[in-house]
């Protein structure tokens, strides 16, 4: 071996990794924000009150699929954890099982290489940026995988008793999570190898072990359908399915090699953010391991291909294809390093590789000051923060608290799909739709997307009959259109997130929401200082690099939701008085608060602020540039309105 690597214990790689972790920690330690963790909890809390696993998804009314609840394990876990720390448990607990899933990580490549990797850190640098830290039960999986290819490279170094370790971790994760079926991938991948092999094609024991292993995945509450479940999943999940659709289907199951995954949900092409660590880690990983083929064995063939292309038909496989690869990537890094310092003069006492490691160290905890600064969210247009509570930007918190409580019977709840899971967990209600997509399966989810359409909600809503909505107004605006001024259904609450609508056969007495005041609901406006305060934003643009990168950040994405929002209610004062707000409070030029200003402004008739804001929109916006933008093109044309106007005496 030529020594191209830090050796174990050189403390600038400690240092790097420990650099790695403050920067794990702090892109881990933000506010709940995924939508599955919900009906998770939910799941949780309903197995243990019953003492049975679901058959059907209990949460939804409109449910009529098999319920194979394989997360059962996942879910007490998760339900546990949160009676005994809130959503601090959670946060601790999912941020635990990363880290472990780290450090399998790095005793695999220790195991392999007989030393650490400069490559280790930089390398696993890319998971954490490519990892989303979403509390959910894959980060089980990324574990159980890891642990199984372990246990294979440990018996392929000396055979052993270790492989009996095989059945019992498959035992557990057939329990917790429904892609075990990886575990069987990796297990089948070293039993064709063993074909090839005299030594070991006559291994008694390995191939008792690897039954055993394909037997304990029946042990399950489902038995058979449990251990088939899989490949029912991966039929749901084809190319024609509607779950795969490029223009309305799931953005995680597409695949992550398309240029559109670089845009953000707005259309805006942002090339900062995780798709990018990706993208960058599989073109380390197919890049090296092409430059060193000649290495390269069967079972590293078919791991980098099978896993390879798991992650290219979905994005959400990233996290499987780079626990599979790391290890041998790292190597390739390791060789290619190897022969580039080869060819340079023997390294000083302070060594090139120290200085990199160190370097690398620097580098990480710069990235996560940017996070910890908000500066990295802010970038992605995402309203992350710091804390361990739900986040009310992102789940529909304020609208199950009001659900709660309101007195509305048996009534129905339509709902969009990412608020399903915690809407039935806060409330103890059914809803409509939730994000346990095999438990209705691609033909209602069409019926979903179908609900958005104006055209055939109607018909929809007749044949559900529900009597509450909880509309997620800045993703569907066309709701707010419908229910308030076709359907005339009661507006009975909203926050910056969520409009609740009541129909008006539910005959409750709960009374409408109120109209926003000044001064309590929203700043008052002073009409003099409008296009002050904006030509201020607008000036951000122009800041210096220490408050660019070292100042602290806010993305107001409360602001630009809930000034649209008054906008459609026809409440144009509060709309600018919200939107002001926001760009006072923003850090960086956002064309979205301009544009809803100055359609309030325009309303109200103030020309020069209008003006003033429909063209610094029509400058700054970065996802408006094509020519049949809807929203680009009512600018143009209210700005001209507004040029045509006669000036105020």
């Amino acid at each position: 071996k030529v020594d191209s690597a830090v050796r174990p214990g050189d403390w600038a790689a400690g240092v790097a990794l420990g650099c790695l972790l403050v920067l794990a920690i702090s892109l881990a330690w933000v506010e709940i924000f995924s939508p599955d963790l919900g009906f998770h909890l939910n799941s949780g809390k309903w197995i243990l009150e019953n003492g049975a696993v679901p058959v059907l998804n209990p949460f939804l009314y409109t449910a009529e699929r098999p319920y194979v609840d394989l997360y059962w394990i996942y879910q007490i876990a998760a339900w546990w954890l949160y009676g005994f720390g809130g959503g601090t448990g959670l946060v601790l607990g999912n941020l635990m099982v990363s880290l472990l899933c780290f450090s399998v990580v790095c005793g695999r490549s220790w195991r392999r290489e007989g030393l650490l990797s400069a490559a280790l850190a930089p390398v696993l640098g890319l998971w954490t940026f490519g990892s989303y830290w979403e509390i959910r039960p894959h980060t089980l999986s990324w574990l159980f995988l890891g642990l199984v290819f372990w246990v294979l490279e440990s018996y392929r170094r000396a055979p052993g008793r270790q492989l009996w370790w095989l059945p019992a971790i498959m035992i557990f994760w057939v329990n917790c999570h429904s892609l075990f079926i990886l575990g069987l991938v990796a297990v089948g991948i070293y039993s064709i190898d063993a074909l090839f092999e005299r030594s070991r094609r006559v291994d008694r024991r390995f191939w008792i072990v690897v039954g055993a292993t394909g037997a304990v995945c029946f042990l399950n509450p489902y038995g058979i359908s449990g251990a088939l479940y899989p490949l029912q999943q991966l039929g749901m999940l084809q190319s024609g399915s509607a779950f795969k659709a490029a223009e309305w289907g799931i953005s995680e199951y597409q695949t992550p090699f398309s240029a559109r995954r670089y845009s953000l949900l707005s259309g805006e092409f942002n090339l900062w953010q995780p798709i990018l660590a990706m993208h960058i880690y599989a073109g380390l990983a197919g890049a090296s391991f092409l430059f060193t083929v000649h290495r390269a064995t069967r079972i590293e063939w078919a791991t980098m291909a099978l896993f390879g292309y798991t992650f290219w038909s979905a994005e959400k496989n990233f996290g499987y294809f780079f626990i599979a690869t790391a290890p041998m990537v790292i190597n390739r890094l390791r060789i290619l390093g190897a022969g580039w310092f080869a060819r340079r003069s023997p390294e000083p006492r302070f060594g090139v590789r120290a200085r990199l490691s160190l370097s690398i160290g620097l580098l990480l905890l710069f990235v996560a000051s940017q996070v910890l600064n908000g500066h990295y969210f802010a970038r992605l247009k995402a309203p992350f923060l710091g804390g361990t509570g739900f986040s009310s930007a992102i789940l529909p918190t304020g609208a199950a608290e009001f659900l709660r409580t309101a007195a509305i019977g048996d009534a129905r709840i339509l709902n969009s799909l990412d608020a399903g899971g915690y809407l039935s967990w806060q409330t103890g209600r059914k809803v409509f739709v939730d994000g346990l997509l095999e438990t209705f399966g691609p033909d209602f989810f069409r019926e979903y997307i179908y609900f958005k359409r104006l055209e055939t909600l109607p018909a929809l809503l007749a044949k559900w009959d529900p009597q509450v909505v909880v509309v997620p107004y800045s993703a569907i605006p066309e709701w707010v259109y419908y229910f308030r001024e076709v359907a005339r259904w009661r507006l009975v609450y909203f926050d910056a997130r969520d409009a609740v609508f009541f129909s008006p056969k539910l005959g409750s007495k709960v009374p409408l929401a109120n109209r926003p005041v000044a001064g309590a609901d929203y700043p008052r406006v002073d009409y003099s200082r409008i296009e002050s305060i904006m030509r201020d934003h607008v000036s951000l643009e122009h800041r210096g690099f220490g408050s660019d990168f070292f100042a602290r950040h806010y993305f107001p994405s409360r602001e630009i939701r809930l000034s649209a929002f008054h906008y459609w209610c026809g409440d144009m004062e509060a709309s600018v008085g919200v939107a002001l707000d926001g760009l006072a409070k923003a850090t960086a030029p956002n064309p979205d608060l301009l544009l809803n200003a100055a359609n309030a402004l325009f309303e109200l008739r103030h020309a020069g602020p209008a003006k003033y804001g429909f063209e610094q929109f029509l400058r700054l916006d970065r996802k408006g540039s094509r020519r049949n933008d809807p929203v680009r093109s009512q600018a143009i044309k209210r700005l001209r309105e507004v040029e045509g106007w006669p000036a105020r005496k």
